[in-house]
């Protein structure tokens, strides 16, 4: 197979992750190109890349472009991996005979109208989630159909992740117990909420040695509305906001704990890489996937609704208890390691492939 992935982001995160690491795995065996539109998203690929404006949905000149692309390198399957690109892959693929597989990364219902259902069911001849609970939700929608929708779990190349963590990473300050989060410094992440959860483990309790330190990777038009929220609480020595760091994994390694707060996941590549470096992790059973792999106390903490008080509770657990904080980081790694192999994600993921192409012929 030719397969052609789409990504208009302007920055870097877990999606783009997520497609590096599956165009990686299928270009073992099939023919793998990129249409991006950011430097920062096409330097890290190798495989044969396009550069193209993707200025808006409706982005005539980028459409033309696709589809002398597509002619051009017979390619047979298109995987759109942003919103806005759904609809310009959609349209090449419809006016040149192709196959649209859309990758959704997190829990995003489609609203209901002409326009939704026009590109997640007109347009797209299947979708790729990597949580049973984005497709529960999206076989809710009357228009969706059940067959077109497959759950594929992440792959995981954890050797990468360890050799990464093993390079130097940036100064920063000495803390006795270090907590962890990355992600985009946006609303949907709900750092906020991690600063407030962890100002409350500090005002819980007090002892003599706890020197803690709040560690937030990631870019974003958040951080001064966090950094102002930490003021506020009385911690902003003690809350780091590093912006963006292309290798976060020394900063995870060399933490105590992971913590993800964020509204709208589905399974998480940082969360996983984190339990791959033996990083226990705290994180909201509401944003996803995360219930479905792990189990409270034994490969983690699930937050409940109850997200700040929560947090405050399980930071306590995990300073208290280093031994168990072990324990988890340990048996998560091998839960991880089994179930989110790189190998079987490329297997399913083309298995998908061929039987769209199958259906569509």
């Amino acid at each position: 197979m030719t397969i052609l992935f789409l990504n208009s982001a302007k920055s870097w995160g877990g999606n783009e992750r997520w497609m590096l690491q599956a165009a990686r795995k299928l270009n073992e065996d099939h023919t793998v190109l990129l249409a991006y539109r950011n430097e920062v998203i096409g330097d890290r690929f190798s495989i044969p890349k396009f550069k193209f404006p993707f200025v808006s949905e409706a982005d005539v000149y980028t459409l033309s472009q696709l589809i002398k692309l597509i002619h051009r390198h017979h390619i047979d399957v298109l995987i759109p991996t942003k919103r806005k690109d759904y609809v310009l892959a959609g349209l090449s693929a419809r006016m040149t005979g192709r196959v649209n597989v859309l990758r959704l990364g997190i829990a995003r219902k489609p609203e209901p109208g002409f326009f939704h259902r026009f590109v997640y069911s007109f347009l797209a001849d299947g979708i790729i989630v990597n949580a049973n609970s984005i497709r529960t939700e999206l076989i809710e929608i009357p228009y969706m159909n059940p067959d077109q929708i497959r759950v594929i779990y992440n792959g995981i190349f954890y050797n990468e992740v360890e050799n990464l963590a093993a390079q130097s990473g940036p100064d920063l300050p000495e803390f006795s117990f270090r907590v962890v989060s990355v992600g985009e410094l946006s609303p949907r992440k709900g750092h906020d909420l991690a600063i407030r959860g962890f100002a409350e483990f500090i005002n819980q309790h007090s002892w003599p040695d706890l020197k803690p330190g709040l560690i937030i990777i990631g870019g974003g038009p958040d951080e001064k509305r966090l950094k102002t929220l930490a003021t506020e609480l009385g911690i902003q020595n003690q809350v780091v906001l590093t912006g963006f760091v292309k290798n976060p994994y020394p900063i995870v390694a060399a933490s105590d704990v992971f913590l993800m707060t964020s509204a709208s996941e589905g399974i998480s590549n940082a969360l996983l890489e984190a339990m791959v470096l033996k990083v226990p992790a705290i994180t909201t059973s509401g944003a996803g996937g995360a219930e479905e792999f792990m189990i409270q106390g034994e490969t983690g903490w699930l937050i409940g609704n109850d997200i700040e008080n929560d947090t405050a509770r399980f930071l306590i657990e995990a300073y208290l208890n280093p031994e168990l904080r072990k324990r988890i980081a340990d048996r998560a790694r091998e839960d991880v390691i089994a179930r989110f192999d790189s190998d079987r994600m490329k297997l399913e993921i083309v298995e998908f492939l061929k039987f769209l192409i199958s259906r569509h012929k």
